[in-house]
């Protein structure tokens, strides 16, 4: 079995354990330098560089900034996040913007405008995309609400 490490980051965060691979791939991507201490299998901290091999074949460089570290899951699955897209933006700020233009009807606009964003943002697998659906669901009813409690006190 291949030796494991696990890296101390610059700001004391322990990462890994990570097999020499795992560490190659850290190196090429910015995340270790040769000064990066590393904790070997035995517990004994030791400089990157003293890991043979670990640095050959590309150039490195310790003035380079320090990259992220993986968060969470598996090393190497990408830790890329998706931008919000302009569905979502647009059905919080048509809920929410609804919300001011009550006397005229506005939450049933804007709800349905946002719920229908809201909709289609949670299609697409955004984060947050379900609690913009729940609020303009929120404010769609409370304007059919206020609606039906307006045509009540006319009548």
């Amino acid at each position: 079995m291949e030796a494991r490490y696990s890296v101390i980051a610059h700001d004391g965060k322990i990462y890994g354990p990570a097999d020499l691979d795992g560490l190659r791939q850290w190196a090429i991507d910015g995340r270790l330098t040769p000064a990066t201490l590393l904790i070997d299998p035995n517990g004994a901290q030791i400089p990157a560089a003293a890991i043979p091999g670990l640095f050959e074949g590309y150039a490195t460089s310790d003035d380079r900034p320090y990259a992220a570290y993986p968060r969470a899951g598996r090393f190497g699955a990408s830790q890329s996040q998706p931008r919000s897209s302009n569905d979502l933006i647009i059905a919080w700020v048509s809920g929410a913007g609804s919300i001011f233009l009550c006397s005229c009807g506005g939450p049933i606009l804007g709800g349905s405008i946002g719920l229908y964003f809201a909709l289609r943002a949670q299609k697409k697998g955004e984060g947050g995309a379900r609690a913009a659906v729940i609020f303009n669901l929120c404010v769609l009813i409370l304007g059919l609400g206020f609606l039906l409690w307006l045509v009540g006190s006319m009548g």
